[in-house]
């Protein structure tokens, strides 16, 4: 066996972390957000925000006790449920790290194509 397989009889827990970024400015907004955080846990994902976002999509009516704040963590997906100003925030806040940002445009314009 090779030595980089063995953590002391234990598998290592991978952290999958996947960033949402959103502008949702009304409460039907913030449901896409909340449906989305729940898929993510679904999936054994931890839904993260900007400690800033949390109480304004709480006062929205999204459970954030269960979204995790970003602080700079390695994340695996980033998830952007907005326009085009939300994925530009998206790429900024993933900036050095290697992760894909899948955008769902929930915004009236878009200029931005990837």
């Amino acid at each position: 066996m090779d030595s980089g397989d063995c953590f002391s009889g234990k598998e290592r827990e991978v952290m999958r972390n996947a960033l949402l970024v959103s502008n949702a400015q009304t409460p039907e907004q913030a449901t896409v957000v909340s449906r989305a955080a729940a898929k993510l846990l679904d999936r054994g994902m931890t839904p993260m925000l900007e400690p800033e976002e949390k109480p304004r999509l709480s006062a929205l009516g999204v459970d954030t006790s269960v979204i995790e704040e970003f602080s700079g963590q390695e994340i695996e997906v980033g998830v952007v449920l907005g326009g085009d100003g939300s994925i530009l925030r998206a790429a900024e806040l993933l900036r050095g790290q290697e992760t894909p940002i899948l955008g769902v445009n929930t915004g009236h314009l878009s200029l931005i194509h990837i």
